[in-house]
């Protein structure tokens, strides 16, 4: 259906109470949207208040959890609304799919889920309509996130507004709290049941009420307003029993007894969850150390992160006088124990600058850790959380994450787990693959040919569990590809369709299609290995390679600015490489280098405002410099001083594509 004359529906996602969500395609600017169409009810009448209400609301949120609306039209036929494109699906469908969520990411959910409904409140509005496919799995912005859909029923506080609506037991919100079936006045704390009941099911596999067979609208009302769920430690033995206290509240059949706001029910629920972490196999829980303690000769700084597997703790080395990250386990059962001395020694065998380096492993306590490089910076997960990089940085990332990946396939390993958050960006750009909690050898996949993993990054064969061992790299060169498409165009590919070329997001990246969808092939035989799509994308970059012409590099005559000089000159050889003492740049400069200034700052600055559109600027310099203050000017990058020859190759390939 074209909508407007300018928006194609492709695919039905979901109905609610104000109309029907579609994928679809903006045909004037070519690029996917999500499309909500009101239709079957003439204007004037609830269901089109709704949606009026609905469009009118959501252009005044704005929350990580919520779709970004890019379009309106209520005086249009039919109506419509444009949001950001969706590419996932419904928790609904995961949980038909998949079942109960892990416990870690179910409780992400919740947390998500209350943030987004605090936005609404703040502004005076509550949602009532919170449900399982009312929350979306999505690929937007190039990584997965959950959104809230579904603001049909929202209302603001305060109002009188009831359920009146519905006609038969199938039209009854499921999710929703006893209130809203009676003359009672609107109030947050029914969203804080609506996310409550969502995560209960997320967490447990089961609704909180099962209402499969309800006879009719007064059986369901009975039901919801008489039934408590059982509390989720006693359905699911792996979820903390300090859980079910926050469960028992944020389900209280009366809005007084509930929190009393959604920030309090997320405020108690990471206080739950930072006293102890829960995984799926679980031992003996353990608490982590706090800033300050001493774990044998290193002394805790503070956290970095938690997977699956462990937390991760930022540390100082007392002896050797450096910053590491130490990895802890979660819980003592005799198979995390077992899976983490393998990841240790997975790790150990590689020697690459592009995977993380395994220093020691010990234990403390009884608890195992394992003390690794630490990569200051920051993963790409975070890079690209707030849209696209530059195409230059795409490839890097990706050529350096490639290499690490083959030297973790030549030393018999497979990652199992490549994906943007287990992927760092360190200083001068360096890429580094870390997390090898899942790795494993060709052995392993003949016996368990079905890991665990990331939903999104998995490959075919490994959601069909029929790994064949001596083809399981190629789950790792699927993944890697999925991690391509999503940041050569910010859309992650879907699993459950046939992959878009790169070039139908953005026509610009044509020469990337080709490597790219030889990577994400079904078929694992005929799939491109790591070190294939590495060699393709490399090469398609090479068709889009301007000559490289005028470098400049700026600062006083000195050792290091000679040194540089000569390193670009052997690394360019067919480059203009100009010096100048002082800030006076030509246009049309492809790259300034600013070498051997104390304080590069208040240079940059000036440079800055002389371009109207300035080149890309790199700072060569020894010892502590304000990065983040020249990340502001838009430097692209600072080397140490004297210059490193592999950190320069690897920005000079960002910046100018050589």
């Amino acid at each position: 259906m074209l909508v407007d004359g300018r928006y194609q529906t492709e695919k039905r996602l979901v109905d609610d109470a104000s109309g029907t969500l579609w994928r679809g395609r903006d045909e004037r600017l070519n690029r996917p949207v999500t499309i909500k169409v009101f239709e079957g009810s003439p204007a004037g009448s609830p269901r089109w208040a709704r949606f009026v209400r609905e469009a009118r609301i959501l252009g005044s949120l704005n929350a990580p959890g919520l779709v970004p609306l890019y379009d309106v039209n209520i005086d249009a036929e039919p109506p419509y609304m444009v949001m950001a494109p969706l590419q996932g699906q419904s928790l609904e469908e995961r949980l038909q799919e998949h079942g109960r969520l892990p416990v870690s990411a179910a409780l992400d959910l919740i947390e998500t889920l209350l943030e987004t409904v605090e936005v609404a409140h703040a502004l005076g509005f509550v949602h009532r309509d919170i449900c399982p496919s009312h929350v979306w799995f999505s690929n937007l912005d190039a990584k997965e996130q959950v959104k809230l859909l579904g603001f049909g029923r929202v209302r603001a506080a305060g109002e009188t507004g009831t359920f009146s609506d519905v006609a038969t037991a199938a039209d009854v919100p499921a999710y929703a709290p006893p209130e809203l079936f009676l003359e009672d006045r609107i109030d947050p704390r029914s969203d804080v049941f609506g996310v409550a009941s969502v995560g209960y099911h997320a967490l447990t596999g089961q609704p909180p009420v099962d209402l499969s067979d309800a006879r009719n609208v007064a059986d369901v009302v009975t039901r919801i307003m008489s039934e408590t769920p059982p509390p989720p430690s006693k359905v699911r033995s792996e979820i903390p029993p300090a859980l079910d206290d926050l469960f028992r509240r944020g389900l209280a059949k009366m809005a007084k007894d509930r929190f009393s706001t959604a920030r309090a029910f997320r405020l108690s629920l990471q206080r739950v969850r930072a006293r102890a972490t829960t995984t799926p196999d679980t031992g003996t829980s353990i608490a982590m150390p706090p800033v300050g303690a001493k774990i044998d000769g290193y002394r805790v700084v503070g956290a970095l992160g938690s997977g699956g597997m462990g937390t991760v703790l930022l540390a100082d080395d007392l002896t050797l006088d450096r910053r590491v990250a130490v990895k802890l386990l979660h819980s003592l059962s005799d198979r995390r124990r077992e899976r983490f001395v393998d990841e240790a020694r997975a790790m150990a065998r590689i020697q690459h600058p592009n995977v993380v380096q395994v220093f020691a492993f010990g234990h403390h306590d009884d608890t195992p850790y394992l003390v690794m490089e630490h990569v200051p910076g920051r993963s790409v997960e975070d890079a690209i959380r707030n849209g696209l990089l530059p195409l230059g940085d795409a490839l890097c990332i990706l050529d350096q994450t490639a290499a690490g990946i083959d030297a973790v396939h030549r030393a018999g390993l497979t990652h199992g787990d490549v994906k943007p958050s287990n992927v760092l960006i360190g200083p001068a750009f360096r890429v580094a693959v870390a997390d090898f909690g899942l790795s494993r050898g060709a052995a392993e996949w003949a016996s368990a040919p079905a890991p665990g993993g990331t939903p999104g990054y998995l490959a075919p064969e490994c959601r069909a569990g029929q790994v064949d061992p001596t083809l399981a790299p190629k789950v790792d060169a699927y993944a890697l590809a999925v991690m391509a498409h999503e940041l050569l165009t910010g859309v992650q590919p879907s699993a459950d369709e046939v992959p878009v070329r790169p070039s139908s997001i953005r026509a610009e990246l044509a020469v990337f299609d080709d490597a790219v969808l030889a990577a994400l092939d079904e078929d694992p035989a005929a799939r491109s290995s790591c070190r294939k799509l590495r060699h393709d994308l490399a090469a398609a970059a090479r068709l889009l390679r301007d000559e490289a012409g005028r470098v400049f590099v700026v600062g006083p005559a000195s050792d290091a600015r000679e040194l540089l000089v000569g390193e670009l000159e052997d690394q360019l050889p067919s480059a203009v490489v100009s010096i100048a003492e002082e800030s006076r740049i030509p246009e049309g400069v492809d790259v300034v280098f600013l070498v051997g200034l104390a304080d590069p700052v208040p240079m940059a600055a000036d440079l800055y405002r002389e371009f109207a559109s300035p080149p890309p600027f790199v700072v060569v310099a020894r010892g502590d410099v304000d990065v983040q203050h020249l990340a502001a000017l838009g430097v692209r990058a600072v080397l140490p001083d004297p210059v490193d020859p592999a950190s320069l190759r690897i920005n000079l390939k960002r910046l100018l594509r050589v």
